[in-house]
């Protein structure tokens, strides 16, 4: 029976308290109507009875169409079920005054077409309110239904179908006979699959209906056979009433009650084997039944286009289960190469680690990046699978090798190989390296970095560790191949607490900076600085920007460090400019940073924190940066030029970004790398290279900054040329901020 306290809260207090209302009106007319059928008589006159059902029905009908009315929600749904409720109670009462004093009503009569807009209705609220669960539905599923439906129709059709058509009487009433039954099965299937659908939690509203449907076609089913029969019980007292009573009572419980819309789930465990199983149990059950000669012609019918559905639910399955064998084959198999992947890569060792003693390889390619960003990304991974081929061969059957990532590389050696053998087979594997690649009509060689560690105790991550630190030895040392040895484990070590330490440094003030002037090389006159960062390490002192720089860039805080050197630059800017002094600064940036949109918003608010002026500001970028995604950092490079930053082009010349690239990128000055000047005046290739630098630059509107100027001569020289500006300790060294103070005040420093 429908508890009481279950009416949605959302509900206004006068619908709620006539739910509360109605529902004991029903418990305590179920306990009547039970008493009556167990003594086998009623306890009321039958025209009570006939009253107090029409007057249940109707306020059912009331209760529901109020919902539908009050709130918004699924209104639709409820409101057909309202009106098919109202169409049943209207039948009923016509069926009253077709035959007053008890007679034999006509059958079908018009009270059958007010059952029958109920089923239309209940049909119409279901499918609205299942709706967004059938979506995206697979389609072994909806074979599921369907032969679940089919199977609810051959055993009506034997059980409860053939003995209403036997039973005689008009085509119409035959069909309406039968009508009822057969909707009820379809209505009960819909619940059913909607059920499955959602894991066995379809939510309360659909276990009520699951109630009213069950107990509606229980009380169309009993009456249907009873009237084949001529044994029908009376619909207003006895079985068939408490019946049809909670059948409503559970529709109206379900629209009262608070819609929780239930997620949609992954089919597993019982609820993906309950259609399929319990189909297979009635299949059995129905064959049996054929073998000995009694199933009906209709219910065999329906049996076997049942059967013939499973048959292609089973190729579905079969397919699926081809599909679930090939993504898990795919997960663990590197796309590009074909070979085990990462997550592959890690079971492996974690088995055989703790099998025993395992001794590994890691292979890194050398200056691969260089490649990647000079050919392109389609050449960089036909190397990576010639590379893979190579290496694959020369391993044989003595390990297996994977592919980690980019252009690294794992193997995993034969159980009893030791750090020896992995060292021959290192050697091995860098002998079919030897030969160049094809690639882009060039021939390219290819290098790369092993590392080889072994261990009969630690786990996967001690002996990748270990052979990663030994591959960064052997990278340091070009030497090829290394083994780890513990004794030079102190650095790495050392390198992974700096890491550690570093994102605390850069948000607890323990960074500072030091500026480099920058100078005209016609005038001798300062320009500005740029603003070089130091760590200030409570333990080690102060720390060079190549000890933790690249470790920043690797542990992902390249943003972060970038946007707290720019505040720092332009807070002493500030305080520069509030003394009378006008020196810009630069900044350098990372790849990392440039090629996150987010990143003219952060220095935009950093300008405006500071009153930044335009033009005091300046950033410095590599040819390396904008190659890593040329379309992301022209963009990011556009916004920050609208900014009013100056953009400046470092380390010129070492890269690989055609004149193309450098014509459309907003840039205002080019920084000639120190490789070109330090040399400048006993190489001629040298000189070559920068006077026709300075040359190019001034045709595209550059400023030309030379880098690494160390001598009056070299000073003299590239004014002769007509570069701009210069940088290097031939002016000063990078100082402290009150020291740069000092210089441009004229002081020693």
């Amino acid at each position: 029976m429908p508890e009481v306290m279950l009416a949605d809260p959302r509900l206004s207090l006068p619908l709620r308290r006539a739910w509360t209302a109605f529902a004991a009106v029903v418990a305590v007319y179920l306990v009547v109507l039970g008493v009556g059928w167990v003594t086998h008589g009623p306890l009321l006159p039958i025209d009570v009875h006939e009253g107090i059902q029409f007057l249940l029905m109707l306020d059912a009908a009331v209760l529901v169409l109020w919902r539908a009315l009050t709130l918004r929600e699924d209104r639709t749904a409820w409101l057909a079920l309202g009106v098919g409720l109202a169409a049943w109670t209207v039948g009923q009462f016509i069926a009253t005054r077709i035959s007053p004093d008890g007679e034999e009503v006509p059958f079908p009569s018009a009270a059958d077409a007010g059952l029958i807009v109920f089923y239309v209705g209940q049909y119409v609220a279901f499918f609205l309110l299942a709706r967004s669960g059938l979506r995206r539905v697979p389609r072994a599923t909806w074979l599921d239904g369907a032969v679940g439906i089919l199977l609810l129709g051959a055993v009506g059709a034997h059980w409860v179908f053939t003995p209403l058509l036997d039973a005689g009487g008009t085509a119409s009433a035959a069909a309406v006979t039968i009508a009822f039954p057969a909707a009820d099965i379809v209505l009960m299937a819909l619940v059913i699959c909607v059920v499955v659908l959602h894991g066995g939690h379809p939510g309360g509203v659909w276990w009520r209906i699951a109630g009213g449907v069950t107990l509606t076609a229980l009380g169309d089913a009993v009456f249907a056979l009873g009237s084949a029969d001529g044994t029908a019980p009376g619909t207003t007292t006895g079985p068939l009433a408490i019946l049809f009573s909670m059948g409503a009572a559970c529709l109206v419980a379900a629209a009262l009650r608070p819609t929780q819309r239930p997620r949609q789930r992954t089919l597993a465990g019982w609820p993906a084997l309950a259609v399929p199983t319990g189909s297979f149990v009635v299949v059995l059950a129905l064959l049996v039944l054929d073998t000995a000669g009694t199933l009906t012609p209709v219910a065999m019918a329906l049996l076997t286009i049942a059967i013939a559905l499973i048959g292609v639910r089973a190729a579905i399955a079969f397919r699926e289960n081809i599909a679930l064998a090939d993504s898990r084959r795919q997960a663990l198999t590197d796309e590009l190469t074909g070979l085990p992947n990462r997550r592959s890569a890690y079971a492996e060792l974690d088995a055989r680690c703790e099998a025993g003693a395992v001794t590994a390889l890691m292979i890194d390619l050398d200056r691969f990046k260089e490649l990647n960003d000079t050919l392109g990304h389609h050449a960089g991974d036909d190397a990576l699978v010639a590379v893979a081929q190579r290496l694959g061969r020369a391993l044989g059957d003595d390990g297996t090798l994977s592919r980690l990532g980019g252009d690294e590389f794992a193997v995993v050696l034969g159980p009893g190989a030791t750090e020896s053998d992995g060292l021959a087979i290192s050697r091995r594997l860098l002998d079919a390296l030897d030969e160049p690649l094809y690639l882009d009509d060039l021939l390219l060689p290819v290098r790369a970095s092993i590392g080889v560690a072994g261990t009969d105790s630690g786990g996967r991550e001690e002996i990748l560790r270990h052979a990663d630190v030994a591959m960064y030895h052997a990278k340091a040392n070009r030497n090829g191949v290394e083994v780890y040895a513990s004794e030079r484990d102190g650095h790495s070590r050392e390198r992974l607490a700096l890491a550690a330490e570093l994102q605390a440094a850069i948000t607890g003030g323990e960074l500072v900076l030091h500026f480099q002037p920058k100078a005209c090389l016609r005038t001798g006159r300062i320009l500005g600085a740029e603003a070089l960062v130091r760590w200030e390490h409570p333990e080690r002192g102060l720390v060079p920007p190549a000890e933790f720089v690249p470790l920043v860039e690797r542990s992902g805080l390249g943003r972060l460090l970038t946007l707290e050197v720019i505040d720092q630059a332009l807070r002493t800017e500030r305080a520069w400019r509030e003394d009378g002094l006008h020196v810009p600064v630069a900044v350098n940036t990372s790849a990392a940073t440039l090629l996150d949109v987010r990143f003219p918003d952060d220095v935009a608010d950093l300008l405006a924190r500071w009153d930044a002026p335009e033009g005091v500001l300046a950033l410095e970028l590599t040819e390396e940066t904008i190659m890593t995604d040329p379309e992301r950092a022209q963009d990011v490079l556009a916004r920050l030029s609208e900014l009013g930053i100056e953009l400046s082009l470092d380390d010129f010349g070492t890269g690989y970004s055609s004149l193309g690239m450098l014509k459309r990128l907003p840039v205002r000055e080019l920084k000639i790398d120190r490789s070109f000047i330090t040399d400048l005046l006993e190489d001629e290739g040298d000189a070559a290279i920068v006077r026709s630098t300075v040359e190019l630059a001034h045709n595209l509107d550059l400023r030309v900054v030379a880098e690494g100027v160390e001598s009056a001569e070299a000073w003299d020289l590239l004014a002769s040329w007509g570069c701009d500006v210069a940088q290097g300790y031939h002016l000063s060294r990078p100082l402290a901020e009150q020291d740069l103070r000092a210089l441009l005040a004229g002081e020693p420093v």
